[in-house]
């Protein structure tokens, strides 16, 4: 069974790419890193879309983070926290942030997303470190 939901969770983050539920049916998407569970229980993804903007985020079958924080690195380190939201049209539960709207650009180069939640007081990382290049 941990390869089925792996493999729905990867296809579920390319449709990502391509579909509605992350905005509008007319935008498209790159991903430009992923990384999925071994289990399949969520994935974490940078997606970029027509417009330019950078989408961090994650996708979970259950709300299992809370408010999960993400860092953004280049040169400093800024962190944001967000609570999920559940999108019934996937039936998964999303944490998302638009990088251009909480996070300096600092210029060309490469950018790494690390995201973490509260365990017992302390931060767990919730997968690997993600990139993206500007």
């Amino acid at each position: 069974m941990r390869g089925v939901g792996r493999t729905i969770a990867l296809a579920t983050i390319t449709l990502l790419a391509s579909t509605v539920p992350l905005t509008p049916a007319s935008a498209a998407h790159d991903v430009l890193d992923r990384y999925c569970s071994e289990t399949g229980d969520y994935c974490t993804y940078v997606i970029e879309k027509d417009s330019g903007d950078i989408l961090i985020g994650i996708l979970a079958w259950g709300d299992y983070f809370g408010r999960a924080r993400a860092c953004v690195t280049k040169d400093t380190t800024v962190c944001h926290g967000r609570g999920a939201r559940y999108l019934d049209k996937i039936e998964m539960y999303q944490w998302r942030i638009v990088w251009q709207a909480h996070y300096p650009d600092e210029g060309p180069g490469r950018y790494a997303v690390r995201w973490t939640y509260r365990a017992g007081g302390e931060r767990t990382r919730i997968g690997p470190v993600l990139h993206f290049d500007l």
